[in-house]
């Protein structure tokens, strides 16, 4: 799995609220299904209205989300970064079927 700290996670933020936004999604319960996929982890994260977003990153630079935000990265790839940067434990797991980033 690549490599990223939090501050370079912070620098990516389009703005402060972005990463203040992500802070609060980058926990466990904020999301579906969380894995990793050789070098890239992925993420269903779950929206504020009950939807839910695929979220993919193969590094901190090649980071998708396929929610509405016109801000890149969005606060769930922001926060799907810092899973990475406090080492989350990411199960080994294929991207699912369906999955838009499969």
């Amino acid at each position: 799995m690549f490599e990223v700290t939090v501050s370079e996670t912070q620098a990516l933020a389009s703005d402060s609220r972005s990463f203040t936004d992500a802070k609060k999604l980058a926990k466990q319960s904020a999301w579906r299904r969380l894995g990793r996929d050789g070098e890239a982890v992925w993420g269903v994260a779950l929206g504020s209205k009950g939807d839910a977003y695929a979220v993919f990153a193969r590094s901190a630079k090649d980071v998708r989300c396929s929610c509405p935000s016109r801000k890149t990265p969005c606060k769930h790839a922001l926060a799907l970064l810092l899973l990475v940067a406090d080492h989350h434990p990411f199960p080994i797991e294929a991207l699912p079927k369906g999955h838009r980033y499969e």
